[in-house]
């Protein structure tokens, strides 16, 4: 489990955000990437989430709950343009840049470029010539209804 513990800076709401606001910017952060990607992400569907999986986490010694999800997009022409591109708009909306991983191994045009928003959501933009990917996990909630799987007449609209 993840440990969303009170002296952790990235993520400064500590559990105390209910629910339905963390889920929104849970939502709002994954069509936020999805928009300024650069590919073609078409199994999201904010509508219909079938992707979306409600994960456990831990605030101090309170189990919480946290949204996430990985989504397989389509391919860039440019995967260093797609990353100077999308770190220079998570810059502009204050998140914290993390790990830059310029290698990816046997994906020679891959890249890797991971950050936290501003409310503790950990992103993870990955474009590459045969493919690209997102991940993105919530910041952590205690509040109890954060255990309600979203659904298509529950998700949160923009």
């Amino acid at each position: 489990m993840e440990s969303n513990g009170s002296t952790d800076s990235a993520r400064p709401f500590n559990g105390t955000r209910p629910a339905k606001v963390v889920e929104k910017d849970f939502y709002d952060t994954v069509e936020d990437i999805v928009k300024h990607s650069g590919a073609k992400f078409p199994t999201w569907n904010r509508a219909d989430p079938k992707s979306i999986s409600v994960d456990y986490c831990v605030v101090g010694d309170h189990k919480g709950t946290k949204y996430s999800v990985t989504l397989e997009g389509g391919p860039v022409s440019d995967s260093d343009k797609a990353i100077e591109t999308m770190r220079a708009h998570w810059e502009s909306l204050d998140y914290t840049i993390g790990n830059y991983f310029p290698d990816m191994g046997a994906n020679t045009t891959g890249r890797q470029l991971n950050a936290t928003s501003p409310v503790g959501a950990e992103v993870q933009f990955t474009p590459a010539e045969d493919g690209s990917y997102i991940n993105v996990k919530s910041e952590c909630t205690l509040d109890p209804t954060a255990d309600d799987r979203p659904s298509p007449s529950t998700n949160p609209t923009p």
